[in-house]
């Protein structure tokens, strides 16, 4: 496997990135399964990136049953139980199960001006490494399912702004409507011609200071048609990462891009 970044990826880099969480999730044809051997295997390879506390994380379905007469019927299940490892800061984690492996990095994304690397030289190599632990590990038969996600938190100067001045298709807009726009959320669903999915969900968002703000989240999804290698996985995860670049850029203005302070390239 090789350790370059997409020699088509030319991103922005901005001094103050909205970024506020990036996650990559692998899914896997594996045939392992939950038991404590698995688990300290995964431990013990990614102990020196994840010296932190370790977390079981159980998820829940809920099922909506609806009849002809009476009221819905809600069926509750667990999921399988994911671990989760955590660095010293926790902001950098990884979380696994036999089934599925997803990298997490927490803001701050981006740190200019130091010198370990930051951003994507950062998070491409963690994805990488603990993508590597796995196979290793588990063994899979390969991976049915690559996603790249990246939520941003767009934090606006004033309570009162136009939505189109910062983000570019978040809300349809009609003279007979009333001009000012108190709260919103839009989802989108876009296909490229190869079948991978972007799932683009914009709406408001106040900060952890309450100060009024924007979501901005974009998850790039490829499914494959049948167990694939790590070569493959590798290459898809760069395509994944230039399309959501594109696609961030496309979604926000010269005014929003102003907020993020970018920096000259």
């Amino acid at each position: 496997m090789t350790a370059s970044p997409s020699s088509g990826i030319n991103p922005r880099r901005y001094r103050n990135p909205p970024i506020v969480e990036a996650i990559c999730e692998i899914r896997f044809d594996s045939d392992e399964v939950v038991d404590g051997q698995f688990r300290d295997a995964m431990r013990s390879r990614l102990a020196g990136e994840y010296p932190g506390q370790s977390r079981i994380r159980k998820s829940l379905n809920l099922d909506v049953a609806l009849g002809d007469s009476g009221p819905p019927v809600v069926n509750q299940s667990e999921t399988e139980e994911r671990l989760q490892l955590f660095d010293v800061t926790e902001t950098r984690l990884v979380a696994f199960s036999p089934q599925i492996l997803s990298i997490h990095m927490l803001a701050p994304y981006h740190l200019p001006g130091i010198e370990e690397p930051s951003g994507w030289a950062e998070f491409r190599p963690r994805i990488m490494n603990a993508l590597s632990c796995y196979w290793n590990v588990a063994k899979p038969h390969g991976a049915i399912r690559i996603s790249l996600r990246y939520i941003n938190r767009i934090a606006l100067p004033a309570r009162t702004v136009n939505i189109q001045d910062f983000l570019t298709c978040a809300i349809a807009s009609s003279p007979k409507l009333p001009e000012v726009v108190t709260n919103f959320i839009s989802q989108f669903e876009f296909r490229y011609p190869d079948g991978a999915v972007l799932a683009l969900s914009q709406g408001s968002a106040p900060t952890p200071d309450n100060q009024p703000g924007f979501l901005l989240d974009l998850d790039i999804i490829q499914s494959f048609a049948q167990p694939s290698g790590l070569d493959l996985v590798e290459e898809t995860l760069d395509e994944l990462r230039s399309r959501e670049r594109i696609a961030f850029e496309a979604c926000i203005t010269d005014q929003a891009r102003e907020l993020f302070d970018a920096a000259p390239s």
